[in-house]
């Protein structure tokens, strides 16, 4: 009796294995239920840290000014240099994340618990922690994965590590944004 080697069958069996090993490697899904704007709403649970400013972050992080990205390469394109990312700090541990065309567009009807907001943020001495989520695919989903940056603040410049790529943001009061 011979065994004959059927590529077909192996192929579908490597398909099966890769597809089991891989989702039981891959990241952690949040279901998001949406509010009454169609917003997802992140449950405060989800957050890895959940605590306010004390004092002594509120001595390095200024929560009434603004910090706007600024490019210190050509990697940047004059559109995305026209239209920098906005970050604004709250008390309570959440910041907004939003671009300067439309910065306070959505105020109205976006709430801190909203995907879209921003997020939590940690501060530890001058390292800061920021935690967002993301869709875990393009269009419209209730699934949402967590992401984790780390940066670190230094007099009135905030640097941020996003998937793998140093954002750089500097402390602005609204007026000097904005005029």
């Amino acid at each position: 009796m011979t065994l004959q080697f059927n590529s077909k069958v192996y192929a579908i069996k490597c398909c099966v294995v890769f597809s089991l090993c891989f989702s039981a490697c891959s990241y952690k899904q949040y279901h998001l239920e949406s509010n009454s704007n169609n917003e997802p709403v992140v449950k405060t649970d989800f957050y890895s840290f959940n605590k306010p400013m004390t004092v002594n972050d509120a001595a390095l992080l200024d929560t009434t000014a603004l910090y706007i990205q600024v490019f210190n390469n050509t990697d940047a394109n004059k559109a995305e240099q026209a239209n920098p990312a906005i970050l604004k700090f709250h008390n309570d541990g959440y910041y907004k994340i939003s671009s300067r065309r439309f910065y306070g567009k959505f105020d109205a009807v976006r709430t801190k618990q909203s995907a879209y907001y921003g997020g939590k943020f940690y501060l530890e001495g001058n390292k800061i922690l920021t935690e967002s989520f993301y869709p875990v695919q393009g269009g419209k989903t209730h699934y949402y994965t967590k992401s984790i940056n780390k940066g670190s603040i230094k007099n009135d410049t905030l640097k941020l590590s996003v998937y793998g790529s140093e954002q750089c943001y500097v402390k602005r009061t609204a007026k000097e944004v904005f005029n």
